[in-house]
């Protein structure tokens, strides 16, 4: 009955793959037409099922790489997981340097 219960029962039986630039396909479709038809506008990204957080830094490199001004772009990127334990430690955003390791 209580959610605390119901809350460790999701975050122990959830899965968590992750790391930067899973799915490469998914960065360059969002790198060659995505971002290029948002210049100067506004851009929302949602990353549903953000585990570890890996994914939606990726999706911010690729715009920081790929825009041509991104300070004066109207972008936010939105990451839930429902996960609460990896979603902490994506809010926190800290990697071992092994992780890092094939960051383009």
């Amino acid at each position: 009955e209580g959610g605390e219960e119901w809350q460790h029962l999701m975050n122990a039986i959830t899965t968590n793959v992750t790391h930067f630039f899973r799915e490469p396909h998914h960065f360059d479709h969002l790198a060659r037409h995505v971002l290029p038809a948002a210049t100067g506008g506004r851009v929302r990204l949602w990353s549903a099922g953000c585990s570890l957080g890996m994914e939606p830094y990726s999706m911010a490199m690729t715009a920081l790489a790929h825009l041509p001004s991104p300070a004066g772009l109207d972008l936010k990127i939105l990451a839930t997981d429902i996960d609460t334990g990896v979603l902490a430690r994506a809010q926190a955003g800290l990697y071992e340097a092994a992780q890092a390791e094939k960051v383009p």
